[in-house]
């Protein structure tokens, strides 16, 4: 009887065991078979930089920054809401592998900064792999300041004009390193007329580097451009004014600085610049925390 009983276990087990099997196989086949049907990630174009074309651009993780007071460090002035510059933040945003180089000085533009040491700085140490974040336009529309102003309506060719400055001090001295640039429209000013935007000034050197985009596009060079005229034209919409006012700094009057940014500010705008740089996929977006 023992005997009997033993051997039916044995094939109760054997029965279990099969179907268990049997399961187990269906259960794998219908995830073999979802996985198939899943649409596969997009992969990402692999780039070259322009000059060097032999292999793959890799991002060194070293940020250049060239730029005015928007992007620079700034001294304790004795506002009451001191003055910051986004330079001086973007690095909170990116992981300890990168390094960041802000040369950018406040009041210059493309023309007057190419005197200053931390311009040589840049071209003397700028290498491959490396980025150069390029920042002007607020100061190069002085027109009564000839040491500053630039012509925004010249093309590359135009000696003298903003695109001529940037493509031969700025654009090509990067990419003759094999450093990436990346071009950066002038922000918006926090000016207001019975709650909303005035009309800005600084438009034409949008443009400008918008057509110079473009020209290297056509040649078969695709620039990064990081507009941070639209993006402070949409985040200042968003928030209202009372809200933008309180980004911006104080002088020690009491007046509003309708310019520059507060510390917060300063860091929130690197912030947008970090999150542009992820969305945009650059090579840099690796070091992006």
């Amino acid at each position: 009887m023992k005997k009997w009983l033993g051997a039916i276990l044995i094939v109760i087990s054997a029965v279990f065991m099969l179907t268990g099997c049997s399961d187990e196989k269906t259960e794998k086949k219908g995830e073999s078979e979802a996985a198939a049907t899943e649409t596969p990630a997009p992969e990402k174009e692999v780039r070259y930089a322009p000059y060097f074309t032999e292999e793959p651009f890799a991002a060194s993780g070293v940020v250049w920054i060239a730029g005015d007071s928007i992007a620079s460090a700034h001294d304790d002035n004795g506002y009451e809401v001191p003055i910051s510059g986004w330079g001086e933040y973007l690095a909170d945003f990116l992981n300890g592998e990168a390094e960041v180089h802000n040369e950018a000085r406040s009041g210059r533009s493309s023309k007057s900064y190419l005197k200053e040491s931390n311009y040589r700085e840049i071209t003397k140490n700028m290498a491959y792999g490396d980025y150069l974040f390029i920042a002007f336009g607020l100061n190069d529309e002085k027109a009564d300041m000839a040491k500053l102003y630039t012509d925004p309506e010249g093309d590359s060719d135009t000696e003298e004009s903003f695109a001529w400055y940037l493509k031969n001090n700025y654009i090509e001295p990067a990419l003759q390193a094999g450093a990436e640039p990346v071009l950066m429209s002038p922000v918006v000013r926090a000016t207001y007329e019975d709650g909303k935007l005035t009309e800005q000034t600084q438009t034409p050197y949008v443009d400008a580097i918008e057509r110079l985009v473009e020209e290297y596009r056509e040649k078969g060079i695709d620039l990064y451009y990081i507009d941070l005229y639209q993006i402070t034209e949409d985040w200042y919409e968003e928030l209202g004014e009372e809200k933008v006012m309180q980004l911006h700094g104080v002088d020690n009057e009491g007046k509003e600085d309708t310019t520059h940014y507060s510390e917060e500010g300063a860091r929130q705008l690197a912030e947008k610049i970090a999150e542009e740089i992820k969305a945009q996929q650059m090579e840099l977006a690796e070091f992006v925390k």
